[in-house]
């Protein structure tokens, strides 16, 4: 019997909490989601990160966890300090400006918090515009705005699922102000990482954006490594991700634009995928932008464009020596001839 569970696809959208800058019962300034897989498996935990304008997280640090964080809504920013190599505190904090109080943060950013970093997140709590508000308050600059909530995902890879530990105070002392190079160990864009192959005919383009393998451009610190891969998969109308399975590895999978078709084929045995037959059971799906999935390891997947839409995929992987094993390479795979009928 096949104990592998079932592929489910989650909607971030439903994790968003309805948080308020002037907290009530039922209304705080900052919540947590934790979005649950219902498979059984604790290599991955995903949250999604709710804070009202002007609001912000208390200061906190994971022991034994590198945190993913990609910035969904809003702005704000991360306040970051670095564990001393001793142990007994903590480094000045990181800015990424001389006049910053942290790390800025915007859709489609994304950042890596490295185990034992003291961090804390901060939602921006009104913008100045051009254009002047309809509705101005008294004694209110027309031109200053309020601004949306802030909503990051969070994801991380625990080694032995501590629970944050939260500091009362934010350490001092002159910020550390980083380079445009050194800036990178900690954010990267996702838009920066997006290339497309036009020819429909070829698969679609991967580009990682954390875990690399070697030196990174400008010497800066890959701290992904080895903990976990991250890439973004971008699709052109009629392109496919060829099925494939990961022996090793859960694969988490953010639609970040457009939609996707999704085929899942479980393994009979997770932990000798490859060497033995898939599941007979097919699973499809539809990904649209938002939706969020993991694929448990040794499950042959596959992924292509639904629609006449580009498609962005952005997919971690925990470590492993081998990332991809494709279908053509492994015995027992049926996928193709289900497809094709």
């Amino acid at each position: 019997m096949n104990a592998t569970p079932q592929v489910n696809i989650k909607h971030l959208r439903d994790f968003v909490a309805d948080v308020r800058a002037v907290a009530d019962a039922e209304h705080p300034n900052f919540a947590r989601k934790p979005v649950q897989w219902g498979t059984g498996d604790r290599s991955l935990s995903v949250e999604v990160l709710s804070i009202a304008p002007g609001q912000q997280t208390p200061s906190h640090y994971y022991a034994d966890q590198v945190e993913l964080v990609i910035c969904w809504r809003g702005r704000g920013t991360v306040c970051l300090a670095l564990q001393q190599s001793d142990g007994s505190g903590w480094d000045p904090p990181l800015v990424d400006a001389p006049d910053s109080n942290g790390i800025h943060i915007a859709p489609g950013d994304t950042l890596v918090i490295p185990k034992h970093a003291l961090h804390k997140f901060t939602a921006l709590a009104e913008e100045r515009k051009s254009v002047q508000h309809p509705f101005p308050k008294a004694n209110q600059n027309p031109q200053v705005w309020p601004v949306e909530k802030l909503v990051l995902l969070l994801i991380r890879i625990p080694d032995t699922d501590e629970s944050a530990t939260e500091v009362d105070s934010f350490p001092g002392g002159y910020p550390q102000v980083l380079s445009s190079d050194a800036l990178t160990s900690y954010k990267r864009r996702i838009q920066d990482y997006l290339g497309f192959e036009l020819d429909p005919k070829l698969i679609c383009v991967r580009s990682k954006i954390w875990g690399k393998e070697g030196l990174v451009a400008g010497g800066a610190t890959d701290f992904a490594k080895p903990t976990f891969h991250f890439t973004a998969y971008t699709f052109v109308p009629s392109q496919e991700n060829p099925e494939h399975f990961h022996p090793k590895s859960v694969e988490f999978v953010l639609c970040w634009l457009g939609r996707a078709k999704m085929t899942v084929r479980p393994s009979h045995d997770p932990h000798d995928a490859g060497n033995v037959p898939w599941d007979n059971a097919l699973m499809e799906g539809e990904l649209g932008e938002g939706d969020l999935v993991v694929v448990p390891n040794g499950a042959l997947h596959w992924y292509a464009v639904l629609g006449t839409e580009d498609l962005v995929l952005l997919a971690l992987q925990t470590p492993h020596p081998v990332l991809h094993v494709l279908e053509d390479d492994s015995p027992g795979s049926t996928l193709d001839a289900s497809k094709t009928g």
